[in-house]
């Protein structure tokens, strides 16, 4: 080979060494848009996943893929334009809203929530930024209505503030002492929203979020309206008495689904996949807010007794190595939906579902996340207490403990999580069914004899069941282990 054949094949395989270098750091990682693919088929075709998924490095998608149903009934099939209610999901929406009236100085964090809200509540020195960081002590508006509503009426924010202010429930601590959670909190701030604006929350959003960041399938819709939505993910429970997964609505004791569809700032928004991309990539920027007030909101916030992990809409995590991501969670009506930006290397991760699989999705976050950054992950193995709770409405006792023997002994595939079965026997009392819950009972006091809850849950099924010597006997037995 001659020295200009040499050099020209140095010169062509280091060309190629680049150019490959380069499409490698433009384009995603094959392998691990392999791996997510793989993982999510793997889940899917194993009943663990319903929903969709998006995975961005920066400003490139390099997983978008939707699995399972819409609509369980009809089995229309979900795609990756499904609009999914986000449930506390909205939260981050709502804490923008906020943060937009404060930049045009139409409010401060520090003013006191009472002077806008148009019903006067009997809570004192509580701040927009108490309502903001669920540091006010308010106490929760569900409990309330679960006593005093009328069931067959739909509340909406006016209807929260009335009974807040008529049945005057106390705080749970002084304001700015500590943390809790509240969606009572974020019901008050959209209706502050509103008073600031002078027109309807979902209104102001529209104008000022979704309609500037071309969210085109975002909004706040009603029951009738969602009805109309083609591609709309309607929320599903597995129903115990059914034996098969039912609309929230079809479901008695989700009656609260019903009764609180009217409220809006805790949740409420309907969004999808690409649409909360977009929220993600204009939270870079400053095309809503300044970057100094999206540094304040994504900043814990601090109380005289605690350090939280929430800022304003968003939980935050900080390690040790300076490295931050915010997050947030949203359960409520079937959904179960999650959005994790990786704020300094700029990943993110949504995933929204609809059918409330809530014995994985705590592991197949984490998994998203370690495939994300090429560690390793496991699949999650499979719950026996949801494999037991197909069909067991009519399974005899025999059957059932046949079932559970054969799952158990499969260790590789299958786990056995105790309150999960507790919930399960608990459930099936709830529904009258106390022949199923028994057995139910006597599988956990197989495998846990040494817990009162056991023969707790064992005292209150036999009663249900009329065998009263047989739940003195367990009620007994778990005063004797409790004590």
């Amino acid at each position: 080979m001659t020295r200009t054949n040499r050099l020209l094949k140095n010169t062509t395989i280091h060309v190629l060494l680049l150019f490959n270098a380069f499409m490698l750091s433009c384009g995603p990682d094959n392998n691990k848009v392999a791996t997510f693919d793989s993982f999510f088929h793997e889940l899917s075709d194993r009943g663990q996943f319903n929903g969709n998924v998006l995975i961005a490095e920066g400003n490139q998608i390099i997983f978008h893929k939707a699995f399972g149903y819409a609509d369980f009934e009809k089995k229309k099939k979900l795609t990756t334009k499904s609009v999914f209610e986000l449930a506390s999901l909205s939260k981050q929406f709502t804490a923008m809203a906020i943060m937009i009236l404060k930049e045009r100085g139409e409010l401060a964090y520090e003013d006191d929530m009472n002077s806008y809200l148009p019903t006067q509540l009997p809570y004192k020195n509580i701040s927009i930024r108490h309502l903001l960081s669920h540091t006010s002590g308010l106490p929760d508006y569900q409990e309330l209505f679960e006593q005093h509503w009328d069931k067959t009426k739909i509340a909406d924010n006016a209807d929260i503030l009335s009974m807040l202010a008529k049945f005057h429930p106390p705080v749970l601590f002084n304001p700015g002492e500590s943390y809790k959670y509240s969606n009572t909190g974020y019901v008050l701030l959209a209706s502050v929203v509103e008073t600031v604006s002078q027109m309807p929350f979902d209104r102001f959003l529209k104008e000022n979020i979704f309609i500037p960041l071309q969210m085109v399938d975002t909004a706040i819709y009603t029951k009738e309206a969602v009805k109309k939505i083609d591609n709309y993910a309607f929320g599903y429970m597995y129903s115990l008495s059914d034996s098969k997964y039912l609309l929230t609505d079809d479901i008695p004791s989700k009656s609260y689904v019903y009764y609180l569809s009217g409220r809006f700032g805790p949740g409420r928004m309907s969004s999808t996949t690409f649409d909360l991309y977009k929220w993600d990539r204009a939270l870079y920027t400053e095309k809503l807010v300044s970057k100094a007030t999206l540094v304040e909101a994504f900043t814990p916030m601090k109380t005289t007794n605690l350090q939280t992990d929430y800022g304003f809409g968003w939980h935050i995590i900080e390690n040790d190595e300076s490295e931050k991501a915010v997050f947030h969670t949203g359960t409520w009506g079937g959904y179960l939906n999650y959005i994790k930006r990786f704020i300094d290397e700029d990943k993110t991760i949504i995933i929204l579902t609809n059918n409330h699989q809530i014995a994985y999705i705590k592991q197949i976050r984490i998994a998203a996340e370690q495939i994300l950054y090429n560690q390793p992950f496991q699949t999650p193995k499979i719950s026996i207490v949801e494999r037991l709770s197909n069909n067991l409405i009519n399974q005899d006792e025999i059957a059932l403990n046949k079932q559970f023997n054969q799952l158990i002994a499969d260790s590789g595939t299958y786990y056995l999580d105790e309150n999960e079965l507790a919930d399960l026997g608990n459930e099936l009392i709830d529904i009258d069914k106390a022949k199923q819950a028994v057995s139910v009972f006597q599988i956990y006091a197989s495998e846990n004899p040494s817990s009162w809850k056991v023969y707790d849950g064992l005292a209150r099924a036999y009663a249900l069941a009329g065998e009263n010597k047989l739940a003195v006997e367990n009620r007994n037995k778990a005063e004797k282990l409790k004590n």
